[in-house]
């Protein structure tokens, strides 16, 4: 029988040798493995750089891997029963939050996307969203423009408040004097 003789230090050692060598079998799904990197990470302090070169890959496929234990549960559950690739999720993760995460899984379940198409889509959908918060950082900028002229013109702590019908502008005064000054503006 071949058989490879190992010094090792400890028995920690010898579990991270073990842990390393059944990472490499080929019938691990894709949590499995992460789950096993992210023990050696945590527990035996190696770095994505040591894991990688301990069991033969990049690192930047240890660290894509790690990422895939930030899914929520029902999404890591459907990568375990392989009903979504690695490639699948890694789209997903792409999403920041985990119910964005999960309502773009839903849809690459019921649609049965590809792992491109899935890409495609929260491409499509971060674009959107930019878009979306660009547009109310630029309202935002408008509402101060508008708010400093009133603050201006009035000499007094305005507020705009927008809604979704209209809004509301909150002038402050200090006395009786002073709202009689702002109506005496308001009405020349």
């Amino acid at each position: 029988v071949p058989a490879y003789v190992l010094d090792t230090k400890d028995s920690s050692d010898v579990m991270e040798m073990a842990l390393v060598e059944n990472i490499q079998r080929e019938d691990l799904n894709s949590i499995e493995e992460s789950e096993a990197y992210a023990v050696l990470n945590k527990k035996y302090g190696l770095s994505h750089a040591s894991i990688a070169k301990a069991v033969g890959k990049k690192r930047v496929t240890i660290s894509n891997s790690l990422r895939l234990l930030k899914l929520p549960s029902e999404i890591r559950k459907s990568l375990v029963e392989r009903k979504i690739s690695a490639g699948h999720a890694r789209a997903i993760l792409q999403m920041k939050s985990p119910s964005s995460m999960i309502k773009v899984w839903e849809i690459i379940i019921e649609k049965n996307l590809s792992v491109r198409d899935s890409e495609n889509m929260v491409k499509a959908k971060r674009s959107a969203q930019s878009k979306k918060r660009r547009t109310l950082k630029n309202k935002d900028h408008q509402m101060a423009s508008v708010e400093n002229k009133l603050i201006e013109i009035l000499g007094t702590k305005v507020n705009l408040k927008p809604s979704k019908k209209g809004g509301k502008i909150e002038i402050s005064y200090f006395s009786v004097d002073d709202l009689d000054r702002i109506i005496d503006i308001i009405i020349s």
